[in-house]
């Protein structure tokens, strides 16, 4: 019979590079650049289906032969590599013309075969990422780039998802900020809008409620004469909209420390967090009897003005877990921006005292020069 040996399998890329194909040790199919020395006659196997390349040396009569197979439909130019002992192929041939003929026929159908079946198993898992690339640049964020394969497809496939990942985390991260600045880019206009204390506090409330998608949220702020916290604002449960006192037929609620545990007070003076089933007096009683929900995780990040403590924003969640970082950094964001448009209010209702102040001091001093307009320029 003809002495064949030495069978390898070549693909030329789209870049130009030649890689040989085979097993190893395991039987697990591997790939690696094809020698420069080949790279020659597997281009003249491409031109002219067939090169040959003397194997051996001193008159050796195996030669390396070159069978140039089908184009794949990705580009991809696949070459057959055996050594065959010239001298078999001769008896054979004058021998054997017929059989050979047939032989040789049978041998390129077969090259055809395994030409188009390593074409498949190669370019299907490259068309399938490219495919969920081309799906994730569309905008599909459920593309998957995963592959399990061992070899470099593998690899590229796995590095592919780990990129995605990362965009998708960092897009999420960008969105959240975009959200958060234009959050507190509302409350800033808000406070232009608005010069009572109660109007603008329950527009902040209303606005930090969709930001963190909120079930309520209230601003508490601090009264140590009272010992207590003024509800300040509050949004409602239903349609989440900012409730002003000023409007409202009822007065401003007010929690006492009486009716929280001891120490609750010094809790709110910094970031605190708690889940609501099962929690303590304090959280009962703001979640429950003042904020309208018992259900959730309630929140809570300190309103400060040049360092002072002024009070607390306040929200519920509906979560029972801890909010991640960035969800935390956006609550304490607003909640630094809340306390800049209460001072802002606090500033007006102080220029606004001392604007009456000065009126009244005027108008007692008119009045004393003349019992006849007493009390008139007062009113």
């Amino acid at each position: 019979g003809i002495g064949v040996g030495g069978i390898e399998l070549f693909a030329k890329g789209i870049d130009g590079r030649w890689r040989a194909f085979f097993r190893d040790s395991n039987g697990t199919l591997q790939t690696a650049g094809a020698p420069a020395a080949a790279s020659e006659r597997l281009e003249r196997a491409l031109v002219h289906h067939i090169a040959f390349d003397a194997n051996g040396r001193f008159g050796s009569p195996v030669v390396h032969a070159y069978l140039g197979l089908a184009i794949a439909a990705d580009g991809t130019a696949w070459v057959l590599g055996a050594d065959v002992d010239s001298t078999s192929i001769k008896q054979l041939v004058s021998t054997y013309g017929t059989e050979t003929t047939m032989f040789a026929a049978i041998l390129a159908v077969l090259s055809l075969s395994l030409g188009r079946f390593f074409a498949r198993r190669f370019s299907q898992p490259i068309t399938r990422l490219a495919s969920a690339a081309d799906d994730y640049r569309r905008g599909d964020r459920n593309a998957r780039f995963y592959d399990a394969r061992r070899d470099e497809i593998g690899v590229l496939g796995r590095t592919l998802a780990t990129m995605a990942e990362e965009i998708e985390r960092r897009r999420l991260e960008t969105e959240t900020r975009l959200a958060t600045m234009e959050a507190m880019n509302r409350i800033d206009k808000a406070v232009l809008a608005t010069a009572s204390r109660s109007e603008l506090l329950a527009r902040v409330a209303s606005i930090v409620d969709g930001s963190m998608h909120s079930t309520a949220v209230a601003i508490a702020l601090r009264d140590e004469q009272a010992r207590g916290w003024n509800i300040a604002a509050l949004t409602d449960t239903v349609n989440h909209a900012g409730i002003d006192w000023s409007g409202a037929a009822e007065r401003v609620p007010f929690v006492t420390d009486d009716l929280l545990e001891p120490g609750f007070n010094i809790k709110l003076e910094s970031y605190y967090e708690s889940v609501l089933t099962d929690a303590g007096a304090g959280v009962a009683v703001i979640a429950l009897d003042v904020m309208g929900t018992g259900q959730g995780r309630m929140v809570a990040a300190p309103l400060r003005v040049d360092g002072r403590y002024l009070g607390s924003l306040i929200s519920v969640v509906d979560r029972d877990s801890p909010l991640p970082d960035d969800e935390k950094r956006t609550f304490s964001m607003l909640a630094d921006q809340t306390a800049v448009a209460l001072r802002s209010i606090m500033e007006h209702e102080t220029s606004e005292d001392n604007f009456f102040g000065v009126i009244r001091s005027l108008t007692r001093a008119v009045e004393a020069t003349s019992r006849w307009t007493a009390g008139h320029s007062e009113r």
